[in-house]
């Protein structure tokens, strides 16, 4: 996929972490693999909420990609919430801090839902959005 290839060239060190029981252990488990503050970490389609140490630890450097334009529509489900009561909808990426989808924005584009398509095209849109604001956020680093 182009995300893979955009990673592997940038030398981006991933991992992912499967069948967590809770926020908390989810948390725990990153901290453990990424003990160092240097690291950065880009979440997409993340339904975990972060907690101590590992926040703490990583403050500024844990990033994500939410699919809606922020502070419109937080939390899970945001495109479907967007897509079911208004005309626009959007992306933005942002850091993670305590509050969910509440820290400071980093980069947000708009899109204006196409009632002509199907929920499916204009999701697909806002993952097109979403990838660039990828490659552009780690070619900043």
């Amino acid at each position: 996929s182009k995300l893979k290839t955009k990673i592997n060239k940038n030398n981006i060190n991933n991992f992912i972490v499967i069948n967590s029981k809770s926020d908390q252990e989810f948390s725990d488990i990153l901290l453990k693999h990424f003990s160092k503050k240097n690291n950065f970490f880009f979440l997409n389609l993340a339904n975990k909420i972060f907690f101590d140490p590992f926040l703490n630890t990583h403050k500024k450097k844990i990033i994500n990609f939410h699919p809606s334009y922020l502070p419109e529509h937080k939390g899970l489900n945001a495109f479907e919430k967007a897509y079911k009561t208004d005309l626009k909808s959007g992306a933005s990426v942002h850091f993670i801090n305590k509050k969910i989808d509440g820290g400071k924005i980093i980069l947000r584009k708009r899109y204006l839902i196409d009632r002509n398509k199907s929920f499916k095209f204009n999701r697909h849109k806002i993952f097109e959005i979403q990838f660039k604001q990828f490659c552009k956020i780690v070619e900043s680093i």
